[in-house]
């Protein structure tokens, strides 16, 4: 169990899984982040808390044209066109230093502004 580890990002399980990989460095979201440091990756399909990763800052905003120049960090063009409908402008969450664990833990978890959560409790 991780005692300390009380706060989560919520993300569809494939790019949760990406994030927890290395591959994907940027999260995209409508406002800048509203906590830094370490956090759970949480799978939002599946309720499960696959690991951790940083969250050191952010870029932006940036307009969706800007942002499909950069697919090789969010890997989520096709889902950012939707996402983005009305000319919303648009913040990366810059993602550092992923750790994937071993086996996914269920997690439950209160979701809050911005796909952040607050870690009720880890089952192991």
């Amino acid at each position: 169990m991780i005692p300390e580890l009380k706060t989560g990002l919520v993300v569809k399980g494939k790019f949760a899984r990406l994030i927890v990989n290395g591959d994907k460095t940027w999260e995209i979201r409508k406002i800048p982040p509203y906590v830094e440091g370490i956090v759970g990756v949480i799978d939002g399909d599946r309720g499960e808390l696959l690991g951790l990763v940083e969250i050191k800052g952010f870029l932006g905003p940036f307009s969706l044209k800007e942002l499909l120049k950069h697919e090789d960090k969010h890997h989520g063009s096709k889902f950012l066109k939707n996402y983005a409908r009305g000319g919303v402008n648009l913040y990366a969450w810059i993602l550092k230093n992923p750790v994937k664990f071993r086996k996914p833990l269920k997690v439950k978890y209160k979701e809050g502004k911005a796909g952040i959560a607050e870690i009720m409790e880890i089952l192991v």
